[in-house]
């Protein structure tokens, strides 16, 4: 359904009871918004900054689907940032070879151009009652709603309690991003968090452990680090999971082999 829309009067048939919405709840609306901020911080991954024509209530994990003039369709991209009443939003997106908006963004001077957003959508959310450790694994891009998650913890000081355990996936260490804004999340944060950088194609160069101290390096493929890291952990965890769908797959199968319940891993389809 995020990618059709009704042009007349429509019935929906469900499979089971749907429950009333809870007071407080953050509600889906059309709003326009402008590309304020377009920062590669990678030669493949760029940042976004669009400013709302309205403030956007959101919870700390969710996703907006947004579209470009002259590009078909929309696109669904997980915030970065999280304020309650939010005037801008955050993206990371991967270039995709052939892919029409990752063209668009990485071969036009996209700033200032006015988008096209519906959100926030989601059910991978986090709430600082939850009163669980925290388990984010993603890939990619994908590690942006974990940001927003992990910042949420940080503004609410979660991890003075509980603990969290991140880990980043790329292919070498220069793909890796928001390394700074890692270390200072544990900087911030403590002993209990705890983010891991995987690099499956490369062994972690020297450089990496003096340049970020507060941060840990791996080689493989960011499921199998988190499964070697995690064992004998997964109690009382909520796992948060993004990336390639082949990863995320993989993060589930090896999730579910460590008993952890299907109420307690989260993640959103979306493309």
């Amino acid at each position: 359904m995020c990618q059709c829309a009704a042009k007349t009067d429509a019935s929906i048939e469900v499979a089971s009871f749907v429950q009333t919405m809870e007071a407080g709840v953050c509600v889906p609306a059309a709003l326009k918004g402008n590309i304020s901020s377009a920062k590669l911080l990678t030669s493949d991954v760029i940042h976004l900054q669009i400013k709302l024509s309205q403030p956007m209530e959101f919870d700390a994990g969710q996703f907006v689907m947004v579209q470009v003039p002259g590009v078909a369709g929309f696109r669904g991209w997980s915030m970065v940032n999280y304020q309650r009443e939010a005037e801008s939003l955050e993206f990371i997106v991967k270039k995709k070879p052939g892919g029409g908006i990752s063209e668009w963004l990485f071969n036009s001077q996209c700033t200032g151009v006015e988008v096209e957003v519906f959100g926030p959508l989601g059910h991978a959310t986090f709430y600082p009652g939850l009163s669980k450790n925290i388990l984010c694994i993603a890939g990619g891009s994908g590690i942006a709603g974990m940001i927003s998650i992990l910042s949420r913890a940080a503004q609410d000081d979660y991890f003075r309690q509980y603990r969290g355990d991140v880990f980043f996936g790329v292919q070498t260490l220069k793909d890796a991003f928001f390394l700074d804004e890692f270390s200072r999340l544990r900087a911030q944060c403590g002993d209990k968090l705890n983010v891991t950088i995987a690099l499956s194609k490369e062994d972690p160069p020297a450089s990496a452990l003096s340049d970020y101290p507060h941060l840990k390096f791996d080689t493989g493929y960011v499921h199998d680090v988190a499964g070697r890291h995690m064992q004998g952990s997964y109690q009382n965890v909520r796992a948060y999971l993004a990336g390639p769908p082949p990863m995320v797959d993989a993060t589930v199968r090896i999730l579910l082999q460590a008993r952890l319940t299907t109420d307690n891993i989260c993640y959103d389809k979306f493309s």
